[in-house]
């Protein structure tokens, strides 16, 4: 979240469902919400100017997304997280390619040094304005590496994302838009959904309230995705719909990184509610002014997300945990 960030910065419902705190939040902040109730129906609620079936932009939840499709594509047969960049991306110019993993990319642990962040504090707008697929990108500044060892460290790295996009139109044969269509937004039932590049598609889109960052085409599993408050809860939701598999869903419960509670894709929040631990699906995302955060819990079966456009993101934060506080009883640090 701090990376894209920096980026936009070197640019220059019922009441009743959802927290009590809707109440008193600031009237004069646009936002939409959404919560997944006990009885399995999703509500939503605007605030000030929110629009309810608009995309607003998911930011770093497209890292989860990315994530699912490629647990997908590895049930396919067509890669396997344990798989090394020398055999996922042989084109690859990098020194390290025989060490790192598929895995540690989705975990932010790869130890490859993020020169496209240097890249754009030295000139952003020629650096944006590049047109190049995820391989130029990753061998363009993906060649350099941390002092940390592959698996060792974390780095909440954008350009481990361009090379998990690159990985999955290798391994699957497609553009990342039909990755993500065919085998995540389809298959969780997100049909407000749609990946893009540049700004957010459509005739009326939302605006942002702020600067945000175009996101190049080499970018789109690190923020390129649109979405509404209900289609995040579904998109957290679905690795625990009926037939997925266990395997997968153990898969990504696993913190790799307690200190940041990361995993795959994301971060895992854990709570012990009467004796009974609860391995919530704890997402974050941000693109300058767009702000989105999605909490699911497996045991309930209840979330709730919220999406802004006013780089609100105390308020975002704060009516998450709002939402862990008053469904289950617990308060997060």
């Amino acid at each position: 979240m701090r990376r894209l960030l920096l980026l936009s910065a070197a640019l220059a419902l019922a009441a009743p469902a959802l927290p009590a705190t809707a109440q008193t939040a600031p009237s004069n902040i646009s936002y939409v919400e959404a919560e997944l109730l006990p009885d399995g129906e999703i509500v939503t609620r605007t605030n000030a100017s929110g629009r309810a079936d608009a995309r607003y932009e998911a930011g770093s939840i497209s890292k989860f997304a990315c994530t699912l499709a490629a647990l997908d594509l590895q049930r396919a047969g067509r890669l396997r997280l344990t798989d090394t960049l020398a055999t996922l991306l042989p084109d690859y110019r990098g020194a390290h390619a025989d060490r790192i993993t598929l895995e540690q990319l989705l975990q932010n642990r790869s130890g490859i040094a993020d020169g496209l962040m240097a890249a754009v504090r030295a000139d952003p707008a020629a650096t944006l304005a590049l047109d190049l697929t995820p391989m130029e990108a990753v061998n363009r500044f993906g060649t350099r590496y941390t002092e940390d060892a592959p698996g060792t460290a974390f780095d909440y790295a954008i350009l481990n994302w361009t090379f998990v996009q690159a990985i999955l139109e290798r391994a699957s044969g497609q553009s990342i838009h039909d990755v993500l269509r065919e085998r995540v937004y389809e298959p969780a039932g997100m049909a407000s959904s749609t990946s893009f590049t540049g700004t957010l598609p459509g005739p009326d889109p939302v605006r942002p309230l702020g600067q945000t960052l175009p996101i190049p085409p080499y970018l789109v599993c690190a923020g390129g995705t649109a979405a509404t408050p209900a289609d995040l809860i579904r998109l957290l939701r679905h690795p625990y719909t009926p037939g997925y598999p266990e395997a997968d869903r153990r898969a990504l419960e696993t913190v790799a990184s307690p200190e940041s509670h990361y995993g795959l894709g994301g971060r895992t929040r854990s709570v012990t509610v009467d004796g009974v631990m609860h391995q919530l699906s704890w997402k974050s995302g941000s693109n300058g002014a767009f702000k989105s955060r999605a909490v699911y819990d497996p045991v309930t079966d209840t979330g709730y997300a919220i999406m802004t456009n006013e780089d609100a993101v105390d308020l975002v934060e704060q009516r998450q945990s709002d939402w862990v506080r008053e469904r289950l009883g617990v308060t997060l640090d």
